[in-house]
């Protein structure tokens, strides 16, 4: 299957796996081949979460707006 950039898709930035599109689940190399399937949107998806949840919310900042 080929990206078919007549349809929203998204661009994957700072994968490793080769990936650079994703269009409903499917994953798609730089040329717009499919490639990997559902599962590498999974993973890179947790991997996402994890990194948010390593990265915590910032501290208050009392003195806003003084």
């Amino acid at each position: 299957m080929k990206l078919d950039k007549s349809k929203p898709y998204g661009e994957i930035i700072g994968a490793t796996d080769g990936s650079k599109y994703e269009q409903f689940g499917n994953v798609f190399d730089r040329d717009g081949n499919q490639i990997g399937g559902t599962d590498t949107v999974i993973t890179q998806h947790e991997e996402l979460i994890n990194h948010v949840k390593r990265l915590g919310r910032p501290p208050k900042n009392d003195n806003a707006g003084k």
